[in-house]
């Protein structure tokens, strides 16, 4: 007898908006890397040459792809200051739902980005990644000011 799979749903959404993460930090690394003069790219998508090349407008792009952004700390006692130690940043709710979790490092830099599918009445579970994908969310998390 063969069962169903309780998170394809979830890890369609998954994959899907991974996707889209791999194509704004690319996005964002050619803006970092290359002026859009003597550019090689000959398609910008929904962009012209210039749009595309904006670092600002790239770096916009993923700060409003989030939901949510909110960060925790560990157990202290009453009145001790505390610093955060992980991260949450939600992409989206419902069913399915989709976050990314991690480690704050120091200076609150995102350390070990996860990715966590959801669906109704089932509990999260960590995203299976491609090779390269755990940079490519970390780029991502960077954006982020976590401070």
């Amino acid at each position: 007898m063969e069962t169903e799979d309780k998170y394809a749903h979830a890890r369609e959404n998954a994959l899907a908006s991974m996707a889209s993460i791999r194509e704004m930090v690319a996005r964002l690394e050619h803006c970092q890397e290359c002026n859009g003069e003597d550019c090689e790219l000959t398609e910008f998508g929904e962009f012209d040459s210039e749009g595309y090349h904006d670092e600002d407008s790239a770096r916009e792009a993923i700060e409003e792809d989030a939901l949510s952004v909110e960060v925790r700390g560990g157990w202290h006692s009453p009145g001790e200051d505390a610093d955060d130690e992980e991260f949450m940043i939600l992409l989206t709710t419902g069913g399915p739902a989709l976050r990314i979790i991690g480690d704050l490092g120091r200076w609150n830099t995102p350390e070990n980005p996860r990715l966590e599918m959801q669906d109704w009445f089932i509990p999260w579970q960590e995203v299976e990644l491609q090779p390269g994908d755990s940079d490519i969310l970390e780029t991502y998390c960077g954006v982020f000011n976590f401070g």
